[in-house]
C-alpha cells in the first residue's frame, strides 16, 4: 500500500501507513528507509538522515538505508560524513547483484563529492563537472557498471582532508546574510511553477529553489547581454537596424561577462539543476566519450515496462500509440532492433495497423521488437523535418511489452539541433530589441513569447543531457519571460506535462498552441524581479551555491 502511495506522489498517505507500520515493529529497518525516500524526494534532505539513521541503529549494515544517508549527506555539503558512509559501503563484502549497484554508485557519487569539495573555495561558475570529470567515468556512471573498467586509466579525485575546513558547509547556522534571505524566498515562491500535476511527480522543495535561483540568474545574465552599455528598451538609435551579432559586439566593449550562444544560457540551469541533487548523472550527452557519443548515448523514458504501467509517464501512452499507427500508416515501414528497414506494405498489414488497438496486436503485425522515429519539422530550414524521438516496442516475457520514448544524441542529430537552437536564440534576441525599442506592453512583446517557446520547443525534441533535460527546459522558459519582463503566473495545468507535449508536437506551432493556450493569458508584465539581489554575486562561490539550496531555517 505504501508503495503505491508513494508511486502516486501522495506522500501524505505513505506517511500515514509507514507510521502504521513502526508502531507495530520499531525494529522494522525497511520501513526507515522507505521513510527516508519519501522525505529525499520532497527535498527535505535533514528529515531523510534522522529517519535513516535511526534505520542504522537498528541494522549498521543495511546497503540502502547506508546509501541514501550518504546521498543526503552529501547534498547538505556534508562532506566528510558523506565520504564516510560511501567509504562504508565500498568496503563492504557483497554477493547480491543488487547490491552491487548499490557499491558501483557509492564509488562514482564518492569521486563527485570529492571534486566538489576542491571547487567549494572556487566560483560556482567554475563547478563545472561536465568538463573536468572522465569521459568514460560519467559514461559508466551513466549506466551504472563496474568502476574497475575504468581502471587503469581512471585518476581518482584528491582524498578528503579535513584540516581545509572547508568539507563542511554551515547550512543551518541560520547566519544567511539579508540579500541571501531575500533570493531564497523569492526562488522558492518561482520555483514551484516547475511542478507537474501529475500522478508519481512529488512535490521536491529543494528542486524548486534550484530552478527559481537557476530562472533568476537567467533572467538577471540575460538582461544584462539586452541592456548594458546604454542599450535599454527605448534607446532605438542602437536596436533599430542592428543586427543580434552587432549588438553582441557593442556589449562585448566593456568586456562584461556574456552570454553569446544558446549553450551558455542552459548552462546556467544545467549547473544549477547538477548542484541540486549530486546523486543525479546530469551530463551534456556530447561531453561523454567519444565513442558513446558518436554510437548515441541517449535518454531513455518507459511508458510501459513489461505489464506495469510507469506512472509518471503512462498518461502518454494513447498518444504515442495513435503516433506509432499514424507513422506506419504513412511510412509504410519500420527498424527493428538491428537498425534495419522493416517494410510492413502489404494492404492487409496496412488495414491491420489501422484497426491495431493494443501493443500486442502491433507487435504481432511486425512480429519483432521494432521502433519508428517521430518527425519534428525544422524552423530554421523550410522543408526540413528532423528526427524527434524513437518510439519503441519491445516484446517482454510471454505477455508483456515495453513501450518507450528513447532519444540517441548522435553527433549528425546534434549538428541538426544545435543549427536550430542557434537560429530560435538569435531569433530571440533580435525580435526583443525591436520589442524594446517600441514599449512595454504585451502587444508588443507578443513574438518575443512565441520566441521563447521556439527554443523551449527544439530543446525538449533536442533531449541533449543525459538526465534532468525537462526541468532545465522549463526552468529557461520561466527565466528568459523574466528577463523580458513578462511574469508566467500560472502553475502548469492538471495533466499537462510541457516536455511531452512537445515531443509528441510534430512542429512548433502545434505545440505553441496547446502551450500558449494556457500559458499567453497568464502572462503579465513585471519587472519587479530586478529588485532583487544580483544571483551570481550573492552566492558568488560554490560553497555558498549549495549552502543556499540546502538551508531550510527561517
Amino acid at each position: 500500500m505504501k508503495e503505491s502511495y508513494q508511486e502516486l506522489a501522495r506522500s501524505e498517505k505513505a506517511f500515514e501507513c509507514l507510521k502504521k507500520a513502526l508502531a507495530v515493529d520499531k525494529c522494522y529497518v525497511q520501513a526507515y528507509h522507505m521513510m527516508g525516500v519519501l522525505f529525499h524526494s520532497l527535498g527535505n534532505h535533514m528529515a531523510a538522515i534522522k529517519e535513516l539513521t535511526q534505520g542504522l541503529e537498528r541494522d549498521p549494515t543495511n546497503t540502502e538505508c547506508l546509501y541514501l544517508r550518504a546521498s543526503c549527506y552529501h547534498a547538505i555539503g556534508d562532506y566528510v560524513q558523506a565520504v564516510e558512509d560511501y567509504n562504508r559501503i565500498l568496503d563492504m563484502e557483497m554477493d547480491c547483484s543488487e547490491r552491487c549497484t548499490v557499491q558501483f554508485l557509492a564509488f562514482y557519487q564518492r569521486e563527485v563529492a570529492l571534486y566538489t569539495v576542491t571547487k567549494l573555495d572556487c566560483p560556482f561558475s567554475c563547478f563545472n563537472i561536465d568538463i573536468h570529470l572522465d569521459p568514460a567515468f560519467k559514461e559508466a556512471w551513466c549506466k551504472r557498471i563496474p568502476p574497475i573498467f575504468l581502471l587503469p586509466s581512471y585518476v581518482h579525485q584528491p582524498r578528503l582532508k579535513v584540516s581545509t575546513g572547508i568539507a563542511q558547509l554551515k547550512t543551518q547556522d541560520g547566519l544567511l546574510t539579508h540579500h541571501k534571505k531575500l533570493l531564497l524566498d523569492a526562488a522558492d515562491q518561482l520555483g514551484r511553477k516547475i511542478q507537474y500535476t501529475c500522478p508519481g511527480f512529488s512535490k521536491n522543495r529543494r528542486q524548486y529553489r534550484m530552478a527559481g535561483l537557476a530562472a533568476l540568474e537567467i533572467a538577471q545574465k540575460i538582461s544584462k547581454v539586452w541592456q548594458d552599455n546604454g542599450i535599454e528598451r527605448n534607446d532605438s538609435k542602437v536596436v533599430s537596424g542592428s543586427t543580434r551579432m552587432e549588438v553582441i559586439k557593442l556589449l562585448s566593449f566593456n568586456h562584461k561577462p556574456l552570454l553569446t550562444s544558446w549553450r551558455d544560457l542552459y548552462t546556467i540551469a544545467v549547473r544549477w539543476r547538477q548542484a541540486s541533487e549530486p546523486g543525479d548523472p546530469v551530463f551534456w550527452v556530447d561531453m561523454l566519450s567519444e565513442k558513446e557519443f558518436t554510437a548515441g548515448f541517449g535518454s531513455h523514458t518507459p511508458m510501459l515496462l513489461g505489464q506495469a504501467k510507469v506512472i509518471r509517464y503512462h498518461q502518454n501512452i494513447e498518444r504515442a500509440y495513435s503516433i506509432v499507427k499514424e507513422l506506419i500508416l504513412e511510412r509504410h515501414n519500420v527498424y527493428n532492433a538491428s537498425d534495419e528497414r522493416v517494410e510492413i506494405s502489404s494492404s492487409d498489414d496496412l488495414k491491420a495497423v489501422k484497426g491495431a488497438s493494443s501493443c500486442s496486436e502491433l507487435y504481432d503485425i511486425v512480429k519483432e521488437d521494432f521502433w519508428v522515429v517521430s518527425p519534428c519539422a525544422s524552423t530554421a530550414s523550410k522543408g526540413k523535418v528532423m528526427d524527434g524521438t524513437r518510439i519503441t516496442l519491445q516484446k517482454r516475457g510471454t505477455i508483456g511489452f515495453d513501450f518507450s520514448i528513447r532519444t540517441p544524441g548522435t553527433p549528425k542529430r546534434w549538428v541538426d539541433y544545435d543549427a536550430e537552437m542557434a537560429a530560435a536564440w538569435e531569433e530571440l534576441c533580435q525580435e526583443y530589441f525591436e520589442a524594446s525599442s517600441i514599449s512595454s506592453n504585451m502587444e508588443s512583446l507578443k513574438k518575443v513569447r512565441d520566441c521563447i517557446l521556439r527554443l523551449t520547443y527544439y530543446w525538449y525534441n533536442f533531449m541533449p543531457l543525459a538526465r534532468g533535460t525537462a526541468v532545465v527546459g522549463y526552468t529557461t522558459l520561466l527565466g528568459l519571460f523574466l528577463a523580458a519582463d513578462m511574469n508566467v503566473t500560472t502553475s502548469i495545468p492538471k495533466g499537462i506535462q510541457v516536455d511531452w507535449e512537445a515531443i509528441l508536437s510534430p512542429n512548433l506551432g502545434s505545440f505553441s498552441r496547446g502551450i500558449g493556450s494556457w500559458m499567453y493569458p497568464s502572462l503579465q508584465i513585471d519587472s519587479s524581479w530586478k529588485n532583487l539581489p544580483d544571483v551570481g554575486t550573492t552566492f558568488d562561490m560554490t560553497a555558498s551555491a549549495f549552502a543556499g539550496l540546502s538551508y531550510n531555517g527561517r
